[in-house]
C-alpha cells in the first residue's frame, strides 16, 4: 500500500500532462521512498523504468537495451549502443506519450562518463520536440 506523497505525486502528474517534454529530477537521502514514488507514479502509464547500478558500462548497457528494446517488442533480445537507445526513445515519443526513468542515474553516469553529455544531446535535438518525461533519480546528483 501506497500512503502520503500527495503532494510529490501530483507534480509528476502535472510534468506527465503537459503534453511536452519534461523533465523531473528525484533525489534524495537513501531509503526515503524516491523508487517507491516513482514506481506509483508510473504504475499506470506506459513507462521505460530502469535502475542502474554500480557496474560498468557495458553491463548497465545491456540491462537498459533489454528495458528500452523490449517496451515495443517484448520478444527482442539482444544490446545496441547507449546513442542506439537514446535515439529509439525519441522515437517511440514521437508516436506516443512515455516515461522514460533512470533510477539511480549516478551509478549510470559513473560508469559511463559520457552518458551525461550524450543524454545532453538527445535533449536538445530529440526529446525537446516529443511527448516524454524523463525522470532522473538518485541519492546524490552532481
Amino acid at each position: 500500500m501506497f500512503v502520503g506523497r500527495e503532494k510529490e505525486l501530483h507534480s509528476l502528474n502535472m510534468h506527465y500532462d503537459s503534453d511536452d517534454y519534461e523533465c523531473a529530477i528525484i533525489y534524495g537521502r537513501r531509503r526515503i521512498g524516491k523508487t517507491k514514488l516513482i514506481s506509483e507514479f508510473v504504475k499506470d502509464k506506459p513507462a521505460i523504468f530502469f535502475t542502474a547500478t554500480q557496474e560498468n558500462a557495458e553491463t548497465n548497457l545491456r540491462r537498459l537495451s533489454e528495458v528500452v528494446l523490449k517496451f515495443e517488442n517484448p520478444d527482442f533480445s539482444g544490446s545496441a549502443s547507449f546513442d542506439d537507445l537514446l535515439d529509439e526513445i525519441g522515437k517511440i515519443a514521437q508516436k506516443q506519450q512515455v516515461v522514460f526513468v533512470i533510477d539511480e542515474y549516478p551509478y549510470l553516469a559513473e560508469s559511463y562518463p559520457g552518458f551525461s553529455s550524450l543524454l545532453q544531446k538527445y535533449i536538445d535535438r530529440n526529446f525537446l520536440h516529443s511527448n516524454l518525461l524523463l525522470v532522473l533519480c538518485g541519492s546524490s546528483m552532481s
